[in-house]
């Protein structure tokens, strides 16, 4: 091997010395030059880089497999993968108590499911199709460890979990469990947020556009802090608030989105909780459009900002292997093409569900199934997940990034 004395000139060449006086101030413009780049870089890379590796730290192994395999897969039953979505308040901690038809009383503390749906995505076609479950579907929950099963609203199966330490994952387990047992469909997946994190995960992406079909008033939408306070006038007309809405394309901020789906006692068609399910399905397509426009994936502060807000309101038992491979399905999806179920009375002509005398559930109101067990409901769902069953045609609830 050669080597060459670059500090000597060849004998014969006159030196430059220009060039060598102005040698260490070129080096110096080069360095901070080079810094400034690499600073510049990092600062572009910072947010998705400190993403990754906030991943990497809470589940390295996930992180390995999916560097070994970075496309990832997703499961899948018949072509299709199925995650339980739940929405909980962990701003009150809810205690009722009610006596079923064996008599046995019950009193049920913890968080409840406010919102229970299925989002079932056909792994080939990219079809979409999202289930809304009732809240007060009555329903059987499985026992374990000396803990006998149990008949309770489907709602309850989260609080229970994680009171009673459900081995299969807690609450999101026990609920993810429950329901898949009485639609008798497989839940690959299952994702919880409290509403604490769903308002500022709207925020953080600038609010949504969601077309409001009905416009309505509730005279009674709760107040946080007020849900058990004796208003002065012995009345309970301090614990609410009035809020109205009105028909149309309607942008919202992650508090007006939040009571938008959640208002359980318009005046109206609005007034009930399958128009609530319908609503919330509604804000879930217009956050969905949102969440992926250009505008948002292209501002890494707001990417950024959108996964921190979620933060500890975000359980979910999907890894970091899952991540490309649903990215690639949810950028493929047509959401003005997803179908859409709410499992109400006025299923398949009111001959699935319906609403049963309260004293029969010791007060408590619930939706239960006509024929006594959920055979023909399972069905009835199962064809809708095939497309037999048409169910409702979702429109596109947002408009262009404003």
């Amino acid at each position: 091997m050669r080597y060459v004395d670059l500090g000597t000139l060849p004998k014969g060449k006159k030196s430059n010395s220009f060039g060598q006086k102005r040698n260490p101030i070129f080096k110096i413009s080069l360095i901070i030059f080079l810094m400034l780049t690499i600073g510049y870089g990092a600062f572009l890379l910072f947010w998705p880089t400190t993403t990754i590796i906030s991943k990497v730290l809470r589940a390295p192994m996930s992180a390995l497999s999916f560097i070994r395999s970075p496309e990832g897969e997703l499961k899948s039953t018949d072509g299709r993968t199925n995650i339980l979505l739940l929405g909980i308040d962990k701003r009150s901690d809810v205690l009722y108590t009610y006596t079923d038809r064996e008599g046995k009383t019950h009193r049920n503390g913890g968080f409840l499911s406010d919102t229970i749906m299925i989002a079932s995505i056909d792994t080939t076609s990219h079809d979409l199709a999202l289930i809304s479950v009732p809240r007060d579907l009555w329903v059987k929950i499985p026992g374990w460890d000396g803990i006998g099963e149990q008949h309770e609203k489907v709602n309850s199966a989260y609080s229970l979990g994680d009171a009673y330490d459900y081995p299969n994952g807690f609450g999101m387990g026990l609920a993810r469990d429950t329901i898949s047992k009485t639609l008798d469909i497989p839940i690959h997946y299952t994702a919880r947020i409290d509403f604490d994190g769903f308002e500022k995960a709207i925020d953080s992406v600038g609010g949504i556009d969601v077309n409001v079909e009905n416009s309505f008033d509730d005279w009674e939408y709760p107040i946080e802090g007020k849900e058990t306070v004796n208003c002065p006038d012995g009345t309970y007309d301090c614990r609410y608030e009035h809020i109205h809405f009105n028909t149309g394309l309607q942008h919202m901020n992650g508090s007006t989105a939040l009571k938008f789906a959640r208002s359980r006692h318009a005046i109206g068609p609005e007034g009930n909780d399958f128009a609530r399910a319908k609503r919330q399905q509604k804000v879930i397509f217009a956050f969905r459009e949102k969440a992926l426009s250009l505008g948002t994936l292209s501002d890494l502060r707001k990417v950024d900002q959108m996964i921190s807000s979620l933060g500890d309101t975000l359980e979910t038992d999907l890894d970091v292997i899952n991540f490309p491979p649903l990215n690639k399905f949810s950028q493929g999806l047509d959401v003005s093409k997803a179908r859409t179920l709410v499992l109400d009375p006025t299923v398949k002509n009111g001959t699935l569900i319906y609403n049963p005398p309260m004293s029969e559930y010791g007060g408590a109101w619930v939706i239960a199934p006509i024929a006594g067990n959920f055979d023909e409901i399972d069905a009835y769902v199962k064809e809708f997940l095939a497309g037999s069953v048409a169910g409702s045609q979702a429109t596109s609830s947002a408009s262009s990034e404003r």
